[in-house]
């Protein structure tokens, strides 16, 4: 049984770790460090070296340490030092605690590394911009391979079958880590060949003559992706579109579009191969920035995960690569690009 003698100040160690219970507090980092590394040698010397510091300040830590958790760690001895009974307990639990930081930080790499990626995206995000780059992240990550969710609900990541998640949003969650990684702009498209049928639109009122392609999964929402927040934000709020068709995705309406059923309000992030193929082309209307952005989004203990990493780093080059392919002054719609105004 361990000794209940008195210690400095008439405290007992009973009384010492009901107090330190009590705090629900850990005593000072550098003091357990420094701890743990002289129980290893018994040699406070030999600490200070692995530590990089001077014996003295080895010597100051550990006493501070005494002194915070009421009892000593060491018997000092003319030939060196022993651990007392305490000493030795806490030894052995910073072992065990260090062995047990060790095993979770392990095991996360395990939950990554053990197979693919999962990435939880929106769908139009995942066809239209995500999908039609992954080659490019074989080519440079070829050890990396994600498997995509499409969904539009964010993934519940607590439950770490889903590694990460992208989202456009107002601002990410407050619980995850979060990368920010583009903003968006809006504009009207339309296939090329309703621009032959219908000749220029240069005036917003000209709109009313067209047959407008809806996107309802947007309409009221406060991303200003719907043709009611595009017409407010470039001052036209009393321009009557057509009702038109609709559809429950972004990548539905401009897949109509571009078959040329009529124009639809499009993000700039969604139409980069349509615009390039010209399956799609602008119109000579305002481009207005969109309330929201995109983040990748991860738990916080994930967020420095080497594959993960690796993934942000893909991305963020790639937007990269794209920017100014949405800057700079309007073209001309028939040169089939999008620019930011």
């Amino acid at each position: 049984m361990p000794s209940r003698g008195p210690l400095a100040g008439g405290a007992t160690v009973e009384n010492g770790l009901e107090s330190f219970a009590r705090a629900r507090r850990l005593p000072s980092l550098d003091g357990l460090r420094a701890f743990e590394v002289a129980a290893r040698h018994l040699s406070f010397t030999d600490a200070a070296q692995e530590l990089f510091v001077t014996q003295g300040a080895v010597s100051q830590r550990i006493k501070a340490l005494e002194h915070e958790l009421g009892f000593a760690l060491f018997d000092r001895r003319v030939r060196g030092l022993a651990l007392t009974v305490r000493g030795e307990r806490l030894a052995r639990g910073i072992r065990l605690g260090v062995g047990q930081i060790a095993e979770a930080l392990a095991a996360l790499d395990d939950v990554v590394s053990a197979g693919p990626l999962v990435l939880s995206v929106l769908p139009s995000f995942a066809g239209r911009w995500l999908i039609p780059r992954l080659a490019h992240l074989t080519e440079r990550e070829p050890h990396i391979h994600v498997q995509v969710v499409a969904d539009r609900r964010l993934a519940d990541l607590s439950d770490r079958r889903t590694h990460a998640a992208i989202r456009f949003g107002p601002s990410p969650p407050p619980d995850l880590a979060a990368t920010t990684l583009m903003g968006d702009t809006i504009a009207p498209v339309w296939a090329p060949e309703l621009l032959a049928r219908y000749g220029e639109v240069t005036r917003v009122a000209e709109l009313a003559r067209l047959p407008i392609l809806h996107d309802s999964s947007v309409e009221g929402d406060p991303s200003g992706t719907d043709w009611a927040s595009w017409l407010n934000h470039i001052g036209a709020p009393d321009v009557r579109l057509p009702t038109g068709q609709r559809f429950s995705e972004p990548s539905l309406a401009l897949e109509a579009a571009a078959s040329g059923l009529g124009v639809a309000l499009a993000r700039a992030s969604l139409i980069g191969a349509d615009l390039a193929a010209r399956r799609l082309v602008r119109l000579a209307l305002p481009v207005v920035p969109s309330a929201y952005r995109y983040y990748l989004l991860c738990l916080p203990e994930m967020g420095d995960e080497p594959r993960l990493a690796r993934l942000r780093d893909w991305l963020l080059a790639e937007i990269a690569a794209d920017d100014g392919k949405w800057t700079g002054p309007l073209p001309d719609p028939r040169a089939g690009v999008l620019a930011a105004s």
